[in-house]
């Protein structure tokens, strides 16, 4: 499966089928998904990965294209079994509904929140984030 046959994939889905959809619409609802704007030299500009955070595991997702769950690993990259995961589909609807936590972080901040994710499957970086002032829901 390539990027290109995931993105049309996740854009071509009907928001008002995945409103109805309980495994999609809870995280959702729960705002686990992670929207960060990067600080640097007095600037403040949109980043292009999001984070999805749970009780066990976080992922990193770009929107659209990518997801660091096993499911998109296996499924949709290796065995090209599945056109994407419920983790890209839940963010397109979280964006769509603007139910989503907003966190601003430095880009070191950043890219150690992303490698924690991809090597440990948390961030300490993002919840300690979440939970303090810069957080911004």
């Amino acid at each position: 499966m390539d990027y290109s046959t995931v993105k049309e994939y996740i854009e071509s889905l009907d928001i008002k089928q995945l409103e109805s959809m309980r495994r999609i619409i809870s995280p959702v609802a729960l705002r686990k998904y992670v929207k960060v704007f990067l600080k640097e030299n007095g600037r403040v500009y949109e980043a292009p990965i999001w984070f999805y955070i749970s009780s066990r595991n976080d992922h990193v997702i770009v929107p659209r294209l990518y997801c660091s769950c096993k499911h998109f690993i296996i499924r949709v990259m290796s065995e090209k079994q599945s056109l994407g995961c419920i983790h890209l589909i839940g963010q397109r609807l979280a964006e769509e509904k603007s139910l989503y936590r907003v966190v601003e972080m430095e880009p070191r901040e950043y890219v150690d929140a992303i490698y924690e994710v991809l090597r440990y499957g948390r961030s300490r970086v993002i919840r300690k984030i979440l939970y303090s002032s810069k957080s911004r829901e």
